[in-house]
This record gives C-alpha cells, structure tokens and sequence, in this order.
C-alpha cells in the first residue's frame, strides 16, 4: 500500500463548465466545443459567434486609431 507521501496528488477532472466564457476560449476550441455538442447547427453558430468576436476586436482596434489620431490633429491645430 501506497504510504501518503508516494500517493499523488489528485488530478482536476475538467467539465464543459471549467470555462463559460467564449472570449477566453481559443477559436479552435469554441468550434470543435459547438459542433461536438450540437453538430451541424453549433458548428454554424459557434462560426457566426467566432466571425462577430473578430470584428468586434477590429471595431475597438479601429477605434482606438480613431482617438488617437484626433488627438494629434487637436494638438496640430492649437
């Protein structure tokens, strides 16, 4: 029999709910998680959600070079 200090530490079981949050989510993985769970359909959705994360990122990217770029053009002018 194993004494306490040789038995190893037990390992986490991970769960579908380890992480809710499709942001922090890999876009591989949020893929593979829609069509694993709801074939075809999630598939579809887990692309429509991917493509809508993306240009939301290029929406604030561009919104930021937006700001930056009026703020130049504010000291420009004074």
């Amino acid at each position: 029999m194993n004494s306490p200090s040789e038995q190893q530490p037990p390992t986490p079981i991970l769960t579908a709910q380890a992480n809710t949050n499709p942001v922090a989510m890999p876009p591989n993985s949020l893929l593979i998680l829609g069509g694993l769970y709801w074939g075809l359909p999630g598939t579809i959705l887990s692309i429509i959600l991917l493509r809508n994360m993306m240009l939301k990122r290029r929406a604030l990217r561009l919104q930021r070079q937006i700001n930056s770029l009026e703020r130049l053009w504010q000291k420009n002018l004074c």
